[in-house]
């Protein structure tokens, strides 16, 4: 969707208008809707890429440090990201109504999807699907 692309772009950095600042997406939130519905059902991951070829020119140690690095970025990013998401969140506390989804009707939901999960999960290699589903699983858990 363009608006919500645009939307986030502008609220990745600082947006001035006029004498207004704004540095949080949270700020900007409450000017495009009053509730926000915790529904848990996006993780907007980054995604560490790197092909074939680079890959094999490098040696074992090199491998070796990219994947600790990327690692070790990733219990950082979660970290993070966790605890940008609670200050966020008090923020938005101060303008919006909060609803927390149950864990029921957030598997309402999932039912109600399984049709188009299913349409388009065949369509994907099944390890790569089964892959997906154990790690969403397990971050569920957590």
């Amino acid at each position: 969707m363009k608006t919500h692309s645009t939307l986030r772009t502008l609220t990745r950095s600082t947006l001035t208008l006029g004498v207004l600042v704004f540095n949080s997406p949270a700020a900007m939130a409450d000017w495009v809707q009053k509730y926000l519905s915790k529904t848990a059902h996006a993780y907007d991951a980054l995604v560490l890429l790197a092909s074939y070829n680079f890959m094999k020119q490098l040696t074992d140690a090199q491998r070796q440090a990219i994947h600790e690095a990327a690692d070790e970025a990733t219990v950082y990013e979660r970290q993070t990201s966790r605890e940008l998401n609670s200050k966020l969140l008090d923020e938005l506390k101060q303008s919006m109504t909060i609803n927390d989804v149950s864990a029921s009707k957030r598997q309402r939901m999932r039912d109600a999807l399984q049709p188009l999960t299913k349409r388009y999960t065949e369509r994907l290699d099944p390890a790569v699907v089964s892959a997906f589903e154990q790690a969403l699983a397990s971050s569920r858990q957590q």
